[in-house]
């Protein structure tokens, strides 16, 4: 998926909405399974997209209204981070952000920026 597909993505999932033709990757199932609260299909997710490398932090409400934090450490590139009252969709959200990032600095080292 391209730098602007997942950023369409990205939004439109902040909004609580999931965009079905704009996700046109092979793992438009478990984006959608983590949109709707699983947090095994986020974990595959992650696993799926994500370096090896990455780990995980999650910062879990107290109380349930709270938003939940999840924060992915993508080692020398940084961290993506990104919060939810849905903790999957939290870490959906922090996936996103990372792929965002991801796209962004090859796009730049491609001369494209």
């Amino acid at each position: 998926m391209n730098r602007e597909a997942l950023i369409q993505l990205r939004d439109a999932v902040r909004e609580g909405t999931f965009i079905d033709d704009i996700v046109l990757w092979e793992h438009d199932a478990l984006a959608y399974r983590a949109f709707s609260g699983s947090l095994d299909a986020a974990k595959a997710l992650h696993e799926a997209v994500l370096h090896e490398r990455t780990f995980v932090e999650i910062h879990w409400s107290k109380r349930c209204e709270e938003e939940t934090r999840v924060s992915i450490n993508r080692g020398l590139e940084g961290w993506a981070a990104a919060q939810s009252t849905n903790p999957a969709r939290a870490w959906l959200l922090a996936i996103l952000e990372a792929l965002i990032a991801e796209a962004s600095a090859a796009q730049f080292i491609g001369g494209r920026e």
